[in-house]
């Protein structure tokens, strides 16, 4: 599964539209994902800690999918 993240990247919503999420969960994990490229743009975290963050919400995104199966 590829799940694209940053301020370029298509909305999570639609990303994850194909997959049965709640809409109130999504909404978590962009606001998680705009929070990480927030802290990156202004200098907050380095890129290294931008990267780890992102795999971690990925894996939270996929253990989500996983339990709605």
């Amino acid at each position: 599964m590829e799940i694209r993240f940053g301020c370029m990247a298509p909305p999570l919503s639609r990303q994850l539209r194909k997959y049965d999420i709640d809409k109130e969960k999504v909404k978590e994990f962009q606001r998680d994902s705009d929070a990480i490229s927030r802290l990156y743009i202004r200098g907050v975290i380095c890129e290294t800690v931008k990267g780890r963050a992102y795999r971690m919400l990925y894996r939270k995104i996929c253990a989500e999918i996983k339990s709605q199966e």
